[in-house]
């Protein structure tokens, strides 16, 4: 009969379950499919060797802001400056064990199911873990917000104080999400950063050039999704032929229209993290506070999220550790995982007075809220 030492695993199979883990986890995540390390993505990751003590510096490069010259104007007369935007983003560790009860680990059968049991709900444990802390993060504290309107399709007041029951999520609520989206403003004219589209590449018919398709994204939970399945005008616009390149790029996809990809993410519960609500009670520390995005006499709205490019920053390490160990004189077994690992949205603060003036400063980079009434 093996001995419990038999089952400890060598370095080589720690870092092989390890990436075991990491493989699954990124396929049950519901935002891994819109990471990326280029600006360009929904959510910029980073590789890095930071200790869950520390903070990583993400940096990308702004947009230029110059009139440029017309005419005979020489070009050194007005010239532009690249301008870099940079934010810490403060790592942490988390991990989740699962040990044994009654299991007799002196049987190699039992033990290799143990361990693989505990690897797949492990994973599932840490997908939902990262899920919930992005969803999360990105909701909390919008500075840009479109609050859905029953009648026009969203309101003119940055809030939702104003919502009430019957405000529901539209197809004319997405297409004024995209214009505020596009101009760089709020809905109550004052400025915004203007959120830069996802790039679509796809293999175009000439060699080497790809053809782009410039989109966004919006992550819509449960309630929105039925609303807008009952809108007239989405059904109708689903019958377009246009739309057949971008289907089911993503799990969950409702639809295309206007250029806007909207995917189900579903609703947030205890053991699931989809949109979130204002009423949802206590989120822990995953976010606080939501019921200031409550509408009128306390009316509860779902907090949906129309994003662009670089809407969050996501550095992180090369994946989860495995480790595993024995206990009770070596008859009982546990399976341990943990990473370094960090997000935050991207809300870039001006150092020097000049930069303090832009409109970037202080302000959601990508991401803007737009609330739907659950009524």
């Amino acid at each position: 009969m093996a001995g419990a030492e038999d089952f400890l695993t060598t370095d080589e199979l720690r870092i092989s379950y390890g990436k075991e883990v990491t493989i699954a986890a990124a396929e049950e995540s519901m935002w891994n499919s819109l990471m990326g390390t280029s600006d360009q993505h929904i959510l910029k990751t980073q590789l890095t060797t930071e200790s869950s003590a520390g903070s990583h510096m993400m940096s990308m490069i702004g947009m230029l802001e110059g009139d440029g010259v017309e005419g005979n104007t020489d070009l050194d007369s007005n010239e532009d400056t690249l301008s870099y935007l940079h934010q810490k983003v403060d790592m942490e560790l988390f991990g989740n064990s699962v040990k044994s009860k009654k299991i007799q680990i002196s049987n190699a059968s039992v033990a290799q199911n143990f361990k693989g049991d505990s690897k797949r709900q492990l994973a599932t444990w840490g997908a939902t873990k990262a899920d919930k802390i992005v969803t999360a993060r990105l909701t909390h504290g919008c500075t840009n917000i479109v609050p859905c309107h029953a009648t026009n399709g969203a309101g003119i007041v940055n809030g939702t104080a104003s919502m009430v029951s019957g405000d529901i999520f539209s197809t004319e609520t997405i297409r004024i999400a995209k214009r505020v989206a596009t101009r760089g403003v709020k809905v109550d004219g004052t400025l915004a950063p203007r959120l830069r589209p996802y790039l679509l590449k796809r293999e175009g018919a000439i060699e080497g050039v790809p053809n782009v398709r410039k989109v966004f994204v919006m992550a819509v939970g449960g309630y929105s999704a039925e609303q807008l399945k009952n809108d007239p005008l989405w059904i109708e616009s689903q019958k377009f032929t246009h739309n057949k390149s971008l289907n089911n790029l993503f799990t969950g996809q409702l639809g295309v229209f206007d250029d806007v990809i909207l995917v189900d993410f579903g609703t947030w519960t205890k053991n699931y993290a989809g949109i979130m609500c204002s009423d949802s009670g206590d989120y822990g520390h995953y976010a606080t506070g939501l019921d200031a995005y409550d509408g009128a006499l306390g009316l509860t709205t779902e907090l949906n999220l129309f994003l662009g490019a670089t809407a969050g920053l996501c550095p992180m390490d090369s994946g989860f550790e495995y480790s595993e160990d024995t206990f009770d004189y070596g008859k009982k077994m546990g399976v341990a995982i943990s990473r370094t690992w960090a997000f935050d949205k991207a809300k870039f603060v001006g150092k020097t007075a000049l930069e303090q003036k832009q409109v970037w400063h202080g302000q959601d980079y990508g991401v803007i809220l737009v609330p739907a009434s659950k009524e």
